[in-house]
């Protein structure tokens, strides 16, 4: 993750959001990808793809309408049914796992994630 955080290229664009724990995981992270796509689209002229960890075919629809709803421009919503098949997932995967081991109490972690919000290379949502 040390890696990750010092490389330029992610500094403001990797984002998370804590909810109170729940079952219903979908519509939270639909908003949370709408959070964070309208947080770094600076344009009108854009269209986002979106790729959803464990996301069967059959939902697919249902993220794209939800995301037009919450007014984020789509140009393609795609599941992905293993983090092998995508880096991407991978990293947002490994994202995940830090901010929950640090916001649970790894003290080592806990500090790297505070430096990473203080110097906005991760942005909380």
């Amino acid at each position: 993750m040390t890696d990750v955080l010092t490389t330029p290229l992610f500094h403001g664009k990797l984002y998370f959001a804590l909810y109170p724990p729940t079952k219903n995981y979908l519509p939270k992270t639909i908003l949370t990808i709408a959070r964070a796509i309208l947080r770094h689209a600076h344009t009108e002229n854009y269209k986002a793809t979106v790729f959803v960890d464990g996301l069967p075919k059959s939902r697919i629809g249902y993220v794209g309408t939800a995301l037009r709803r919450l007014r984020v421009k789509t140009d393609k919503v795609r599941g992905i049914r293993s983090e092998t098949e995508s880096a991407l997932i991978r990293l947002a995967d490994a994202l995940c796992g830090f901010v929950r081991a640090a916001k649970e109490g790894r003290d080592d972690l806990g500090e790297l994630l505070e430096v990473a919000l203080e110097h906005k290379v991760i942005v909380e949502l």
